[in-house]
């Protein structure tokens, strides 16, 4: 197994650090996730930034997509990467905040049904076309959404865009 160092990196630059490693860690044999064996000081901007999303603790925001691919998906001729950019657009405006499928459905200009149909067909595309998106730890790529199912909205998924996917979704469609 190959050495690893501390670095000091500005905190404006963790996340993206932490891509480039990921990314460079991919072609050695003995290839980890460093995110899973960082240290970063408590209270520190960087930790903060490491953090579970406030709005859900059970979600990290440090499993983000690249700029690049959120920029494929942006780009995309699909009917299904075309309601994602509307949700996403929608979200990216409220970090951290769920939306139900109606909430978005009516955000967004879709009806409920053409937004519950790209969700449905969201994994098999990204199988398709995007081996580089994060995993979660079952294996599964990770949507650029969370979903989850609120107390206030029980018959319906409600989505959310965390602060780093917003900022980079941002950055994707400037």
């Amino acid at each position: 197994m190959s050495e690893w160092i501390p670095i000091l990196v500005r905190a404006d630059y963790v996340q993206n650090v932490m891509d480039m490693i990921v990314e460079l860690e991919a072609s050695f044999p003995d290839a980890i996730d460093p995110r899973e064996h960082m240290t970063v000081t408590p209270g520190s901007p960087a930790a903060a930034a490491l953090l579970p999303s406030d709005t859900d603790a059970s979600e990290p925001d440090r499993l983000v997509w690249s700029v690049e691919d959120l920029k494929r998906l942006a780009a995309g001729s699909t009917v299904t990467t075309q309601r994602w950019t509307l949700a996403m657009d929608a979200c990216s405006e409220h970090p951290g905040e769920y939306f139900s499928t109606s909430e978005i459905a009516e955000m967004t200009g879709m009806t409920i049904a053409e937004w519950r149909d790209a969700p449905r067909k969201i994994t098999r595309h990204l199988k398709t076309h995007y081996d580089t998106v994060p995993v979660n730890a079952d294996g599964n790529q990770m949507w650029p959404l969370h979903a989850k199912t609120r107390p206030e909205h029980p018959d319906e998924v409600s989505w959310m865009m965390t602060p780093a996917t917003a900022d980079r979704w941002k950055q994707a469609r400037a």
